[in-house]
């Protein structure tokens, strides 16, 4: 927790905030600090009192990875910190990236990044790794089956994915459907823009 929070510390006071972690996260990855990580054993956030006791909230347990689980798990930090390097965003690359295109627009080009796992993982499982299943369902729900916006998304870049490679998709800011058509927008402010437009256009 200690290195975690110093790396949470650091890449939030490139935005003028403080906020720090108060459970052990199953992974985590930060671009503004070109870091992911994947904990050696499966940490378990046990309750340990009510929200008005005084102390910690709960205490942790280590476990050891369910192989399939932990493939997922890595395979979704790499796939994000992919999305990151080919749109231009690593590094303070990141933090310059976001803080043009302002805090609502870099919530969408999230979510966006979002889907773009979601697809990558489902399409490993289907041909690969079946005993991903599981993992890779439970991980769909929050995303495209409780939120609408998620789910708009998640049918966007399924709808691109059927005609362009992975690589020109993730040049996309935001996404949204329009019956069986696609809307897409590029952030004119983003200061990669004219290179992601036109990765985006050229076939």
């Amino acid at each position: 927790m200690p290195r975690l929070n110093d790396l949470q510390r650091r890449a939030e006071a490139h935005f003028g905030r403080d906020d720090v972690s108060k459970f052990p996260p199953v992974s985590y990855h930060f671009p503004s600090e070109r870091v992911i990580g994947v904990p050696q054993r499966y940490l378990v956030n046990i309750p340990k009192c009510s929200l008005l006791d005084e102390g910690p909230l709960f205490e942790v347990d280590e476990l050891p990875w369910d192989q399939p689980f932990f493939e997922t798990i890595l395979c979704d930090n790499i796939a994000r910190a992919f999305f990151r390097q080919v749109r231009g965003e690593w590094g303070l690359d990141y933090v310059n990236a976001m803080k043009a295109i302002g805090e609502d627009a870099g919530d969408k080009t999230d979510l966006i990044n979002d889907a773009i796992v979601q697809h990558v993982k489902e399409r490993i499982t289907r041909e690969r790794r079946n005993q991903w299943g599981l993992y890779v369902v439970n991980e769909k729900i929050p995303l495209a089956w409780q939120s609408i916006e998620g789910m708009d998304a998640y049918r966007a870049i399924g709808i691109l994915l059927m005609d362009r490679p992975l690589g020109k998709v993730a040049m996309v800011d935001h996404a949204y459907t329009k019956g069986e058509q696609v809307s897409v927008l590029l952030y004119p402010t983003h200061p990669k823009y004219e290179s992601k437009a036109k990765k985006f256009i050229v076939r």
